[in-house]
């Protein structure tokens, strides 16, 4: 929680010029972990702390070490057999409910 330009950690209340790599990397292994927060979220979380750091503070951000990186999520292709693409094309396309409709591939 930020109050004043002051982050609030668990029971102490500290400014970010005060902390290190240690608590930021704390942080974003912490959204990871505990949050369950997206890879772009902790991403996001990522730039943030080194906009901060970088231009507002001034100073470098040192190697963060071995941050718990959130998962990017496993997105399946759908695949569909033959006669399946045939009911979509011709039920939603061309809006005829398969009827008096020829198919263009069975002239091959």
């Amino acid at each position: 929680m930020l109050a004043g330009g002051y982050l609030q950690t668990r029971q102490e209340v500290v400014h970010p010029a005060d902390m290190a790599e240690l608590e930021s990397n704390a942080f974003l292994t912490h959204l990871a972990v505990k949050e369950k927060v997206s890879a772009s979220t902790q991403n996001q979380a990522l730039s943030a702390l080194l906009f901060l750091y970088r231009h507002v503070i001034g100073r470098e951000v040192a190697d963060l070490g071995k941050v718990i990186r959130a998962r990017k999520p496993t997105c399946r292709p759908v695949v569909m057999i033959r006669d399946e693409v045939k009911a979509v094309i011709y039920t939603h396309v061309l809006n005829k409910g398969g009827h008096g409709v020829r198919n263009p591939v069975d002239r091959l």
